[in-house]
């Protein structure tokens, strides 16, 4: 009951556009499909960045995701500290937190998104949440390791 209850608040929340706790929105963004509808898709998958013609690809819920969780990064820190750019559980180990969050990881121009306002908090929270919750994919599986 209480389930249902707090799924009701946030979408009340959700559709008064007032600001998401954050105990709502380790909820609701346990799922990649919140990750992709309202952060990748509006504000990355645009342009000639990530909307086809570099890696990854946001095209679609699905490349967005393959592309992502335990999928090794391109441009890596000069340590070469990342294996992924999503590692489930691990914000820390994900490379993807690192560029939307710091601006010279390697160099002058790392922040994601590139040359664009930088994601804001909220958006932030998103991408972590749906990380530390085990990164599950949009049917709310969780991945396994690859095969290496």
């Amino acid at each position: 009951m209480s389930l249902c209850c707090l799924a009701v608040a946030c979408q009340r929340v959700q559709s008064s556009g007032e600001s998401i706790n954050k105990a709502d929105l380790e909820t609701e963004t346990a799922h990649f499909d919140e990750v992709y509808h309202r952060v990748l898709k509006p504000r990355c998958a645009d342009g000639p960045c990530h909307g086809g013609s570099f890696e990854p690809s946001f095209t679609s819920i699905s490349s967005a995701y393959y592309t992502l969780v335990y999928h090794p990064p391109i441009k890596n820190d000069l340590s070469q500290t990342y294996r992924y750019r999503v590692l489930p559980y691990s914000i820390d180990s994900s490379l993807l937190m690192t560029r939307i969050q710091e601006c010279c990881f390697n160099d002058t121009m790392d922040q994601m998104p590139l040359l664009m306002t930088p994601l804001n908090s909220q958006e932030i929270d998103i991408i972590g949440s749906w990380i530390t919750n085990g990164a599950q994919d949009w049917n709310g599986q969780t991945p396994s390791l690859p095969n290496e």
